[in-house]
Parts: C-alpha cells; structure tokens; sequence
C-alpha cells in the first residue's frame, strides 16, 4: 500500500480485495458515526440548556430574578420542556419549539437573542397589569450557554464514534 501525503488529498494504491472491502465498510461506518454523533451532541446540548433553564425560578406574574445578560427564570417550565432535537440527515438541530410561546407569540428565540417584539402584548406582574405595543428585551441566553458547556463532551462523542466505527471497519 503507497500513501501520498500531499495536503488536503489522500491518495492511496490498495493491492488486496479484503483491504479494499475494509476501507469501503470503514467508509460507510464513518458516514453513519457521523449522524449518530451529531444526534448525541445535539441531546447532550438539549440536556444542558434543560439544566441551565431549570437554574433559577420564580412564581408567574412576578418579576424575573435572572438580569439581562443570564438565562431566564423558569416559571413554568413550558420553555425547558420545548427544547426538542431534530435530525436532519446527516445532522442534528435542537431549540426551542413552537410549544414555547405565549398569548404574546413565540418567545424562546426571543429570550435568547432579545430584540424588539411588537404587538398589542398584555402581561400581569406584581398584581398589576401592564401592556405595551412595542417592547426592547436584553438577551436571556441559554442556549449559547449550553452549546459552549457541551463542547468538549461533543469532542469525546465524536471521538468515541469514529473509533468505534473505524474498529467495526477493521473487523468485517
């Protein structure tokens, strides 16, 4: 077997069928590691953003503890319970869903980036109520957070696949 080792080109010359079966299953084996790592990575970010949105709570109509800049309070766990995973193929995505939203719309994107949000929006906080057609919100990360947290651990299930894959390779 010849290896050139040329930059960002792999050349190789295999002279046996039972090697060349190897490399084609190995090929194989790596291209579903790769979904099922992105599917363990994105569960492993859902988990986290769970976590860091069940930190800090507080009772409905009060105001929230957390400062502008931290995750948002949980008050009734509806946004912690939307934070769903999706396969895509060959990847993976996780967020919230459209189960967190409010009378007021869609809010998980919302907390996250903060932003402007217009509309005839009507909310009760500290026994009294307060409405407003245009409303500025600081963002609330979670899930930047929970991405960031998860990275190594996304290394190591990335790892662990590809090792488990190529040794599957090497053995059929």
């Amino acid at each position: 077997m010849a290896v050139d080792k040329t930059p960002n080109r792999v050349w190789i010359q295999v002279k046996d069928a039972r090697t060349l079966r190897q490399i084609s299953r190995i090929i194989t084996l790596l291209i579903e590691a790769e979904r099922i790592a992105a599917h363990k990575g994105a569960e492993e970010i859902k988990n986290r953003a769970q976590e860091i949105l069940s930190a800090l709570e507080h009772p409905a109509e009060t105001r929230t503890p957390s400062p502008p800049g931290a995750p948002p309070a949980m008050i009734t766990g509806q946004l912690r319970e939307s934070i769903m995973v999706s396969d895509l193929g060959k990847g993976s995505q996780v967020g919230p869903t459209a189960l967190a939203s409010s009378t007021n719309g869609p809010y998980g994107r919302f907390l996250e980036l903060g932003g402007k949000h217009e509309g005839n929006m009507h909310w009760r906080e500290d026994g009294q109520w307060h409405s407003a057609r245009i409303l500025m919100k600081l963002p609330r990360p979670y899930m930047k957070p929970a991405r960031d947290s998860s990275l190594e651990e996304i290394r190591h299930i990335v790892a662990r696949e590809v090792r488990d894959a190529i040794r599957m390779g090497l053995r059929g």
